[in-house]
């Protein structure tokens, strides 16, 4: 009787929170900071990427404020400073690129401000990454239709996201290899779901959201 050998291991999926935005919109509060489910929205989002899995999971910070660094005490994440936060998201991508293992086969690039966002949001993106042999690109479909977060993005395109600049984003690497694009579709719409100002917050409270 020949056996069946064994499956090949999931290739290594590390996370990347990018948490060094100056939350300009939110007039002097900082909405990393605020409470869902009775924990600031920081540290939900990065004890989310480490319970998933991801290995090592980096959090990309500013030089200041302090604050965030406190509320990830004790997690197991990597925290990354980002001297040019200022410049814009681009330059927390690049900051991190480096900083990942040699053996990790791909990232997940996730915002720090998406307060709806869960293990079952999560969960099917690492399957499909792990089911593409770590060669793709994986993005959330939300149910309303728009690309949302996270993002999984393929060791070949550490090069590209490395060199990114500005607010850019790694929507232009997403655009320059789109033939690498696959989509997974979701039930909600909790991968578009970010707040921007406090009256955005104050309606999703009420909403009873953030319990």
């Amino acid at each position: 009787m020949t056996e069946t050998p064994p499956a090949p291991p999931a290739p290594r999926l590390a996370g990347v929170l990018l948490a060094s935005g100056a939350c300009r919109r939110m007039r002097g509060e900082d909405k990393l900071l605020r409470p869902v489910g009775g924990i600031p929205l920081v540290r939900r989002t990065a004890r989310l990427l480490t319970e998933s899995g991801l290995d090592p999971v980096l959090v990309v910070l500013p030089p200041e404020p302090a604050a965030r660094r406190a509320a990830l005490v004790d997690l197991p994440i990597v925290p990354v400073i980002n001297p040019d936060c200022a410049e814009g998201i681009g330059a927390s991508i690049r900051a991190a690129i480096p900083a990942l293992p040699e053996e990790a086969a791909g990232v997940c690039l996730a915002l720090a401000d998406m307060p709806a966002l869960g293990p079952d949001h999560l969960r099917p993106l690492i399957a499909a990454f792990a089911a593409g042999k770590g060669r793709a690109i994986i993005r959330p479909r939300c149910a309303s239709g728009r690309p949302g977060h996270p993002v999984i993005f393929p060791r070949a395109l550490f090069g590209a996201l490395a060199s990114l600049a500005g607010d850019e984003g790694a929507r232009a690497v997403i655009r320059r290899h789109g033939d690498l694009l696959h989509e997974v579709e979701m039930t909600d719409d909790a991968c578009c779901l970010d707040l921007d100002t406090p009256e955005a917050w104050a309606a999703w409270e009420r909403s009873g959201g953030a319990d």
